[in-house]
């Protein structure tokens, strides 16, 4: 019987309570993977999200892509 490779686990911290964000980085770490993965005979990755409802420290409406940029580092460092 052929031994089977653990598959790789990616542990990702997300700032956001917000199922809508959590899917849409689950999704994007899904596809990018996946395709790295394909044909690699006994890959697979397992992809843990673990989210923080941390604040952003900008407005709850972000004015401009500097602020909102500004808000998203907030976040990830919050939830780092």
């Amino acid at each position: 019987m052929p031994n089977k490779e653990q598959p790789t686990v990616i542990r990702i911290a997300v700032g956001s309570a917000n199922p809508c964000k959590i899917e849409a980085v689950r999704s994007a770490f899904e596809s990018t993977f996946q395709r790295r993965r394909e044909g690699e005979e006994g890959s697979s990755v397992h992809i843990v999200i673990t989210s923080y409802s941390v604040p952003s420290g900008v407005s709850d409406q972000p004015h401009g892509d500097e602020e909102t940029r500004k808000g998203a580092r907030n976040r990830a460092k919050a939830a780092w």
